[in-house]
């Protein structure tokens, strides 16, 4: 006890010396089978986790979790054999779960995301296109690393009553969007391109499910529900241009921008409120692509009032007129720092005039 600090860092030598004796007497001499050395890697990585936790130093828990994902490449025969690297990185992600849940290590979140990322990342864009290699598989086991890693999150803002950092911010946010841009590309290596906006819509959903589940419990930290509900809503509009084409992508930042307003009505987060301002400038830039398509670029006739230009400007303006009515029922106050509720409301009125007025004019 006298030589707590100097006896670890013996400690945390000896666990080194142990990984690359193993390795050696492997690859080198060859000692015993690859099976046999991957046992014994993983026995050496679960005492490494347990003594980082006897010790409560968050070096040896950093030298337990490079270990651990180093392993598979000290005993590595250059096999392939994804399911076996795949299984191998779950079943490290989730001892790591349990040591976020005795520490608040988030260093060791860090690292155990980098090194997935990395490993899952390098298998994909190695073995893609390569005989054998199977998009689903991998998509499935993507599927559950976004899982385990929102699980860590979870862990530390929920059951710990942590703050939320900048640090939990980029972690959190990474998450999602490194497995939304590889389960992307599986899914249209897979041949499964019509599931992309169902895919996008679903990662929103998820990050709305926990959101709600934490929203009244007040031990969490309420900027890490507006961040999910963030992350919620860009997804959720990013499902539209993803899945959809054309005017169709309008209609859905139209309604969305009407949901948003009632959901901030009856939730009082104010990102929500933000974000329905934001989806309502990209339904404006949306629709003036979609009447430069119909009016100005096609030459073929159209027939008046029954197109696509018309009924798109009329439901843009009439999404825009329920936002006015909306607007109507909240207090005299500030919008934003420097902007009321009442030129808002002002502005929604004057939006919704004009786009009646220029989608009958257009015709």
């Amino acid at each position: 006890k006298n030589y707590h600090s100097f006896s670890s860092v013996l400690v945390g030598g000896g666990l080194i010396v142990f990984y690359f004796t193993v390795a050696f007497a492997f690859h080198q001499y060859h000692l015993f089978s690859q099976p046999v050395a991957f046992v014994i890697m993983i026995i050496i990585t679960i005492f490494a986790v347990i003594l980082s936790i006897l010790y409560d130093r968050i070096e040896l828990g950093i030298l337990a979790t490079v270990g651990g994902f180093i392993t598979r490449f000290l005993v590595s025969n250059g096999d392939g054999n994804y399911i076996a690297l795949f299984t191998y990185l779950a079943i490290l992600n989730t001892g790591l779960i349990v040591l976020a849940y005795n520490k608040r290590w988030r260093i060791l979140n860090f690292l155990a995301f980098v090194f997935t990322q990395i490993l899952f990342l390098a298998w994909i864009f190695s073995r893609a296109g390569l005989p054998g290699f199977s998009y689903s598989g991998t998509f499935l086991f993507g599927v559950l690393f976004y899982l385990l890693f929102i699980a860590m999150n979870i862990i530390h803002h929920v059951t710990r009553g942590s703050r939320l950092m900048a640090f939990d911010f980029i972690i959190l946010l990474s998450v999602n969007l490194f497995f939304y841009g590889a389960g992307i590309y599986l899914l249209k290596g897979s041949g499964y391109s019509g599931w992309l906006g169902l895919f996008t819509a679903s990662l929103g959903i998820i990050n709305l499910a926990l959101a709600y589940l934490f929203f009244r419990q007040t031990r969490v930290d309420q900027n890490f529900v507006y961040l999910l509900i963030g992350i919620t809503v860009s997804f959720i509009s990013l499902a539209a241009p993803v899945q959809l084409s054309g005017h169709y992508i309008t209609l859905f930042w139209a309604t969305e921008m009407v949901v948003l307003i009632w959901l901030y009505q009856k939730s009082g987060i104010r990102i929500i409120k933000v974000a329905s301002l934001l989806i309502f400038i990209s339904m404006i830039i949306s629709l003036i692509m979609d009447w430069s398509l119909v009016y100005l670029i096609r030459s073929n006739l159209i027939p008046v009032i029954f197109n696509k230009g018309f009924i798109t400007g009329f439901c843009c303006a009439l999404a825009t007129w329920i936002a006015y009515k909306l607007c109507r029922k909240e207090p005299t106050g500030f919008y934003l720092p420097g902007i009321t509720n009442q030129l808002i409301r002002n502005f929604y009125f004057v939006v919704t005039i004009c786009l009646f007025f220029i989608s009958g004019s257009l015709e």
